[in-house]
């Protein structure tokens, strides 16, 4: 009897079902780089926020696909763990299948957006569900609010004590990022020069560098600056939700030189945010600019949440800002555990 049909006789049914659900066919192949990908989250896990060298190496996206079905989404940042286990779901493995669970701020729908249009889509909100609704009769898409909202903490309550104790009034800022398809370019030194002037009225400023641009060693000039530098981790670790969860529980306000989903989460965090007007451009892979991601930062919806934050000079939550962020994240559509776990078991 060779090796795989060993494994077929001692893997429970229900675990041996779920991986033939998944696109690596072979199941012993399927077994060993789901082991590699739980490995590589274990060692991970227990790096402190400023180990950004070793929080920002690769994850190969072969591990992830030891986790899906049929797309990677579910898994970006940990989205669909962070709702299993609030669901009290911890046994699932594996999403449900045709499952996908936005990831980022959605103001437009792109391209890549209508690719999920018939997709089971957790959206965060009811704004996102409309507009997926004009390219689409598609009844399977539910508003959920950001999946940010349900996470824990991945720093328990002594540590944040101590870090809060360590760091005083503390900024927490976020540079402009790139992601995997689209570099994001912009002069860091206007960055920081505001961010030394910010430093006055603040204990410490903490910059919360994306991996990416990790990778690309941008941690270097920030830290030459006298900043700490901290991460949340690989966009294919389940714990990039929960570092950001603690590194907001220690902040006091935010700032940032670009609009990004941290501008909601941090309103959510009661933390107030400051937005800084600054240059930046993006390039694809092939050399191009993103063209279509450059088109959205022209549009009404991202124009008015630029609008509620820029120069939030006294670090204040406006009523402006509350809306514009119930809006787009979706904070009055969180569901209770129950309605998460009846949305994640319908699909099965």
């Amino acid at each position: 009897m060779d090796l795989k049909e060993i494994i077929k006789q001692v893997t429970p049914p229900f675990i041996t079902s779920s991986y033939k659900k998944a696109r690596h066919k072979d199941l012993l192949s399927s077994k060993e780089l789901l082991y590699e990908y739980q490995k590589c989250i274990q060692q991970r896990e227990g790096l402190a926020l400023t180990d950004v060298e070793k929080l920002s190496e690769d994850i190969p996206a072969c591990y992830l696909s030891s986790i899906s079905t049929d797309i990677d989404e579910p898994n970006f940042y940990g989205g669909y763990q962070v709702l299993r286990d609030y669901a009290g779901l911890n046994h699932l493995l594996l999403p449900p299948r045709n499952i996908t669970i936005q990831h980022g701020y959605v103001f437009e729908i792109l391209s890549w957006e209508k690719e999920k249009l018939e997709k089971i889509n957790f959206v965060w909100s009811k704004a996102v569900l409309d507009m997926f609704k004009q390219y689409t009769s598609n009844d399977n898409i539910f508003s959920i609010g950001a999946p940010f909202f349900y996470a824990n903490s991945i720093l328990d309550k002594d540590t944040i004590i101590s870090e809060k104790k360590r760091l005083g009034k503390n900024l927490l800022a976020f540079p402009m990022h790139s992601s995997h398809n689209v570099d994001t370019n912009y002069d860091p030194h206007t960055f920081i020069n505001i961010l030394k002037e910010e430093r006055k009225h603040f204990d410490t400023v903490r910059v919360c560098l994306y991996w990416k641009d990790l990778l690309r060693g941008e941690a270097d000039i920030y830290l030459k600056s006298g900043f700490e530098c901290v991460s949340c981790g690989h966009i294919f670790d389940i714990n990039f939700l929960k570092r950001q969860k603690a590194l907001f529980e220690i902040c006091d306000a935010s700032i940032s030189n670009g609009v990004g989903s941290h501008i909601g989460y941090s309103i959510f965090m009661k933390k107030p945010h400051k937005l800084i007007d600054d240059i930046y451009s993006f390039v694809d892979k092939q050399g191009h600019d993103g063209a279509e991601l450059a088109e959205v930062h022209r549009k009404k919806n991202f124009l008015s949440v630029k609008k509620a934050f820029l120069d939030n000079q006294d670090y204040i939550i406006t009523p402006e800002q509350i809306k514009c962020v119930d809006k787009f994240w979706g904070i009055s559509d969180i569901k209770t555990p129950s309605e998460i776990r009846d949305l994640l078991l319908k699909f099965l």
